[in-house]
């Protein structure tokens, strides 16, 4: 339907407040289209290229990429150094080796997207969902995770020394012979996780909640557990445990 934009014709074209009412809902749809259509401004001109430049040569450093959707993607080896990633939708794409490095995606969604031996350090991932996410091998070294959803996730083998997960979900993620030398695990929910081989030297367990979590031959060398929750927490072969705290949960 056009836009009436004579008052008389738009008149002459109803019959009926209801058809009235009808008539206007159509103009105003009409007009929503013509908004929809307008020409894309230069911030928006420059995404669409930058999208493209993505995925054509896997490079683009330091791009804005906030908001964008990115799903189902194949982007192994991309080179996003320093790329604002704040809000974007990753789900379900392959970043497999690809260089994150100070990067930002806060509350991204990366929802089972694979992340294997990416390089992710110091990046931001506040808030971030990252369920059943690949990050076997990963780089994580000083990284932000604060409150990240990492739920039933693959941390394998990733080096998160020195990163911050306070508050963060980790349920039943698979944290076998992770490096978290110094990390900040305070607040964070680790129940059923499987922490075997893992090192925990020096890192900050206050106040997490260990319910349920494998300890299999995990250094728990200067950890702290204070207030830590230990309830049915598998403890075994653990190296340097603190015997005051887990004298109850060790088994030789």
């Amino acid at each position: 339907m056009r836009f009436f934009y004579d008052f008389k014709t738009f008149l002459s074209r109803v019959k009926s407040w209801d058809s009235i009412e009808s008539a206007v809902a159509q103009s105003l749809r009409f007009n929503a289209r013509i908004e929809e259509a307008r020409p894309l401004s230069e911030q928006e001109m420059l995404r669409i290229k930058q999208i493209h430049e993505l995925q054509r040569n896997r490079q683009c450093q330091g791009c804005d990429f906030s908001n964008v959707d990115l799903t189902e993607q194949r982007l192994e080896h991309a080179q996003l150094q320093g790329a604002n990633l704040n809000g974007a939708d990753l789900s379900d794409s392959d970043f497999s080796y690809c260089n994150l490095e100070h990067a930002s995606l806060q509350v991204a969604t990366l929802f089972r997207t694979s992340l294997f031996r990416a390089h992710l350090k110091a990046v931001d991932l506040n808030g971030a969902d990252l369920r059943e996410a690949d990050l076997n091998n990963a780089d994580l070294h000083q990284a932000q995770l604060i409150a990240a959803d990492l739920r039933q996730a693959d941390l394998s083998e990733a080096d998160l020394s020195e990163t911050n997960l306070s508050e963060a979900n980790l349920q039943g993620a698979d944290l076998r012979w992770v490096d978290f030398y110094r990390a900040d695990l305070s607040h964070a929910d680790l129940r059923g996780a499987d922490l075997s081989g893992a090192d925990l030297t020096e890192a900050n367990l206050s106040h997490a909640n260990l319910s349920q979590a494998v300890l299999c031959r995990t250094d728990l060398t200067d950890v702290c557990l204070d207030y830590t929750v230990l309830q049915d927490t598998v403890c075994q072969q653990v190296i340097n445990p603190p015997y005051e705290k887990l004298k109850h949960l060790i088994v030789d």
